[in-house]
């Protein structure tokens, strides 16, 4: 704009030097100048202003999800040899008899990684030739014999169609066996070949593929049959073991047993257990009669298990009165050192010497608690039916106080002797429910389930004056909780029954221990014609132990 402005200046001024003329004169009349005209000035435009830009947001960045990594499959682990035979098998054979039709059949038990046991039973059809349906049952599985064991089981060796493992084989009743074969003729069937001393793997695979199965007892197939006595706690809280030990012919030598059981970690369930089998290791010092006793003991394999010590106390007196005014005092001094009466048991002894009367006291190691005790004398009639006995029971549990011992004593007379601990602020509940003297395994497991849903735990058997037999229970106020998750398992017979063998009866107690299940106090039979008879015993086992 400044250029143009500068152009028409000079044209301006160059047109008024030309008009007047230089020095030449000249006649002509003087021209009226032409006015400038005044340019008009061109506006300065408005500018327009630029716009504020509107800014441009920041998008939000998509996160870049993090890839889910691929797990590595868990390799299934292998089995063990034992885990592979462990379970329900049954006979290829079948024994078709008038009298019904069975077939023998074996659980296995894993005892180790390279051995197991195998209980020998047998099990009816409802129709010949093993057909229809399986006659189950709640009786203890063995008998009239022990079973076999198959231990040391070498690596697995395979021939064409055969699979089979090296073994040493016994009897459980016996500590010496024979080499032997544990050879798979399929994925389901194994047989057993004893006394083979140098297995030859061709001769192995020949003998056993050439088995006719519908005719020899050596080959066992596995089973789909759902037993009673192969049942496991839905839970399984721990495993345990049990443990059969002579009598002893002393108090001093008895309190030493303990001290070792107890440090292996077993707890006392019942002295003087009546095995029916004398012990060829039990001393002459004992009557005849006292050497086929057991001490049994039992052991949580639980890690953090409790442990128990023991006091064993003499409890002889001239009378039975003397007897039980020396109990009541030695409660009392025990109790104030925290250990609660647990048994008496009494020892017969050879050549004619006075029995032991062996009080035992037992108390839980790390327990702080002592004991205050109070006893409660009363005539057989002021407890002679349920209502009376609760009457008197509950009346002590209302005031914490636990009842341990409750008994006919001498004479017409029936004791109370129950504890009140320092740490126990609660009280305690009794029901006394009645049963048959020929109750079935089912009716007794009916009972416990009941009075469990109630939150009531099974603590002993108790006959009224009145003749009638039935099951104590107990609830804890403090433990309200303490029936949660607990289950029984009743068997219809006792462990002794269908053999007099301690291998039968430790055999019986083991596996059911391996599946989860604790042997109950001692006393849990319930027996024809009184508590203390043998004619129809129940053995109760628990999924855990109690208090």
């Amino acid at each position: 704009m400044k250029n143009i402005w500068t152009q028409l200046a000079l044209s301006v001024t160059c047109v008024a030097l030309v008009g007047c003329g230089g020095s030449s004169s000249n006649n002509s009349p003087t021209p009226t100048p032409t006015p400038t005209p005044t340019p008009t000035p061109t506006p300065t435009p408005t500018p327009t202003p630029t716009p504020t830009p509107t800014p441009t947001p920041t998008p939000t960045p998509t996160p870049t999800p993090t890839p889910t990594p691929t797990p590595t499959p868990t390799p299934t682990p292998t089995p063990t040899p034992a885990q592979a035979l462990a379970g329900t098998w049954e006979s290829t054979y079948c024994n078709n008899l008038s009298a019904g039709a069975f077939r023998l059949l074996v659980e296995n038990y894993q005892t180790r990684s390279n051995s197991f046991d195998m209980v020998v039973d047998s099990q009816q059809y409802t129709e010949p030739q093993c057909a229809g349906t399986v006659k189950g049952n709640q009786e203890l599985d063995g008998g009239p014999t022990t079973g076999i064991v198959v231990e040391n089981m070498g690596n697995q060796l395979t021939v064409n169609q055969t699979r089979y493992y090296t073994a040493m084989i016994r009897s459980r009743s016996s500590a010496t066996g024979a080499q032997g074969v544990v050879a798979f003729r399929d994925a389901n069937t194994f047989c057993l070949l004893e006394n083979i001393t140098n297995p030859v793997g061709s001769e192995i695979d020949r003998t056993v593929q050439s088995i006719n199965l519908d005719a020899t007892q050596i080959c066992w197939r596995k089973s789909s049959v759902q037993r009673f006595q192969r049942k496991a706690p839905a839970a399984i809280v721990s495993t345990s073991k049990t443990l059969l030990a002579d009598v002893q012919p002393s108090l001093q030598k008895l309190q030493n047993q303990l001290d070792t059981q107890a440090n292996a970690g077993y707890r006392l369930n019942l002295a003087n257990f009546d095995t029916r089998t004398d012990s060829p290791t039990a001393s002459f010092e004992l009557n005849l009669d006292a050497r086929d006793d057991r001490n049994l003991y039992t052991k949580d394999e639980a890690t953090n298990t409790n442990k128990y010590q023991y006091h064993v106390l003499d409890g002889a007196g001239a009378t039975a009165t003397a007897r039980y005014t020396l109990w009541k005092t030695q409660l009392a001094q025990q109790a104030s050192l925290g250990f609660i009466y647990k048994q008496q048991a009494v020892v017969k002894l050879a050549d004619g010497n006075p029995s032991l009367y062996n009080n035992i006291f037992e108390k839980r190691m790390g327990d702080t608690a002592i004991f205050t005790i109070t006893h409660k004398e009363v005539a057989q009639s002021a407890v002679k039916d349920k209502s009376l006995w609760e009457a008197t029971a509950n009346q002590l549990g209302s005031q914490g106080c636990r009842i341990f011992f409750a008994e006919y004593i001498y004479g017409s007379q029936f004791a109370f002797a129950c504890s009140n601990s320092n740490t126990h602020n609660g009280t305690y509940q009794y029901r006394w429910i009645a049963s048959t003297s020929n109750a079935k395994a089912s009716e007794v497991q009916a009972i416990l389930n009941a009075q469990k849903a109630e939150g009531f735990v099974y603590r002993f058997e108790l006959e009224l004056p009145n003749g009638q037999v039935g099951f104590v229970f107990e609830k804890d106020s403090t433990q309200p909780n303490l029936v949660t998750s607990l289950e029984y398992k009743v068997f219809e017979d006792s462990v002794l029954d269908s053999g007099d063998s301690t291998s039968l009866m430790d055999e019986r107690m083991t596996h059911q221990g391996l599946l989860g299940w604790h042997l109950l106090d001692g006393r849990s039979v319930l027996a024809e014609g009184g508590i203390t008879s043998s004619s129809n015993i129940k053995t109760i086992f628990v999924n855990r132990p109690l208090p």
